[in-house]
């Protein structure tokens, strides 16, 4: 199971584009880079769609974010990430 979640976490960081059904199956990298986006702290908290759509946290964004941007107050450790 550790392995699996591992290469999920490494899946959720590729910068590729993926077909926008996915999201109801698995999260995908454009969901994972909207759960981070500044200001927007409120989505996409599960590796499985299931959670989110049950909790109505669930956002499955058709484009990719534009992106990635941290407050300012993040500092050098929170950009590594």
């Amino acid at each position: 199971m550790t392995a699996i979640t591992g290469v999920a976490e490494l899946f959720y960081h590729w910068n590729v584009r993926t077909p926008h059904w996915l999201g109801y199956c698995f999260q995908r990298p454009e969901s994972h880079r909207r759960h981070h986006e500044r200001g927007w702290h409120r989505a996409n908290y599960s590796d499985l769609p299931i959670w989110d759509l049950l909790f109505g946290t669930f956002d499955n964004p058709r484009q990719t974010p534009r992106a990635l941007r941290l407050r300012r107050s993040a500092g050098v450790r929170a950009r590594r990430c």
